[in-house]
């Protein structure tokens, strides 16, 4: 790799930037870890394709990219989740809605999806959605008579909330390599969370009259179980909705908002009798290695984003896209297409990182606005997460359950048409993004 990078030096704009993103993608395909992939590409670019190259800049890169107090949001949600998960509230936030739902048709799966989108609100990750609704969703379902197709599909559909339905670490990771206020992203990813996850509900509603014997007859609840139900998961409801509240009405901070969450989460696991020492030693390190392996790939997309703007590869591409004047609606298509196809291959956040240098500056000079497609960029690195064959939340679920791929790939077909639509819905109409926070700043 080296040696074509050493032609590179005086070679055209073009050629350099093709050379970039071929080396990226053959190093993912050869399995190098993203964060690696992304600072070696970097430093050779450093290196081999400036006349006079910087080389001690990649330590002071490095520690700027990080050095953020935006990031600090980051360790803080991470933990607040990864405590909520060790106290077992995920397995009563499901018996909860189950009791609420039950008797509706087709109402274990809108408990399911509740539950993710409730369980997004904290965890903030599609993966760890998947992984959890996995072990305790998808077995209840099986076990109630629900067919295997829909049950895979509902899961895995409802993991895609993950980072759309607000706190949001990838909103987080989006809005400090753009410039973008944090809790506006949030308060904007509120009511497209929620349509879609009514429109997930619809697609059950309608599957179930469609296949009658894939949606069994749900039982019958009392009011005075329901109740019951709710009072297990409400100091979890009232965290959330402080959470949430605090951001909204500007009171806290991300970061704030992330710590005090953390704190909530801990008391939590105190009261539900599972903050041993070993309890609390396994949250910690499981927020550590899914910090650390975020901040790695935000030094090495640093190292090369800044080579990209160096060489001016963003500014030629938006020239390029200006002067061949193709309607915006064409531009926003193409980069759909492409994030699509990238999302089957690359996690979501390491694939905003590694593209927002190029993408973002495209769309603004389209008169797009930041926070909209913030929100639609989510949306679109979640349908690749999901997208046959190679999504990796299907692998997720292979691996948690004795299904296969075949009826997880056929069950998830439909809620990702829905997603599609969605886009296409926010495309038309962009206030169902943007009115709340317009409310918010009025």
């Amino acid at each position: 790799m080296a040696v074509l990078f050493s032609y590179a030096q005086d070679a055209s704009l073009v050629f350099t930037g093709v050379l970039m993103t071929v080396s990226l993608l053959g190093l993912l395909l050869l399995g190098v870890p993203v964060g690696g992939t992304l600072g070696m590409v970097g430093l050779m670019g450093l290196a081999f394709t400036l006349n006079n190259p910087q080389l001690p800049i990649l330590a002071d890169r490095s520690w700027t990219s990080i050095n953020s107090f935006t990031l600090t949001a980051v360790p803080a949600f991470v933990l607040m989740g990864t405590l909520l998960v060790h106290s077992g509230v995920t397995v009563r936030l499901f018996d909860m809605l189950v009791c609420w739902f039950g008797r509706a048709r087709g109402g274990l799966g809108h408990a399911a999806i509740g539950s993710s989108a409730i369980f997004a609100a904290v965890s903030g990750s599609s993966l760890a959605t998947a992984a959890t609704l996995g072990r305790v969703a998808a077995p209840e379902l099986n076990s109630r008579g629900y067919s295997r197709r829909l049950t895979y599909g509902v899961v895995a559909a409802g993991s895609t909330l993950g980072i759309l339905v607000p706190p949001s670490i990838a909103m987080i990771i989006y809005g400090n390599t753009v410039g973008a206020p944090i809790t506006v992203l949030f308060v904007a990813g509120v009511v497209p969370g929620l349509v879609l996850a009514c429109l997930f509900a619809l697609t059950i509603l309608i599957w179930s009259y469609l296949s009658k014997e894939a949606v069994p007859e749900g039982e019958r609840y009392s009011m005075g179980e329901k109740f019951r139900s709710t009072l297990g998961v409400l100091p979890f409801l009232v965290l959330i909705a402080a959470v949430l509240g605090s951001l909204y009405f500007g009171i806290a901070t991300p970061t704030e908002a992330g710590a005090v969450g953390a704190v909530a989460a801990f008391a939590i696991c105190v009261a539900a009798g599972r903050a041993a020492p070993m309890d609390i030693y396994h949250a910690l390190t499981d927020t550590v290695k899914v910090t650390a392996f975020i901040m790695l790939i935000v030094v090495g997309a640093s190292i090369f984003s800044w080579v990209f703007d160096f060489l001016r590869l963003p500014r030629e591409l938006v020239s390029t896209v200006t002067e061949a004047e193709l309607q915006p609606w064409l531009v926003m298509l193409l980069l759909a297409v492409f994030y699509l196809l990238m999302g089957t291959l690359i996690e979501s956040i390491s694939m905003m990182l590694m593209t927002l240098s190029v993408t973002f500056p495209i769309v603004v000079a389209l008169g797009f606005d930041p926070i909209w497609f913030g929100v639609v960029l989510v949306l679109l690195v979640e349908i690749g997460l999901i997208t046959p064959p190679v999504g990796i939340v299907l692998f997720i679920l292979r691996g948690l359950g004795d299904v296969s791929l075949r009826d997880i790939t056929l069950g998830v077909i439909p809620f990702i048409l829905v997603m599609l639509s969605m886009l296409v819905l926010l495309y038309f109409f962009p206030d169902i993004v943007l009115w709340l926070p317009e409310q918010m700043e009025g």
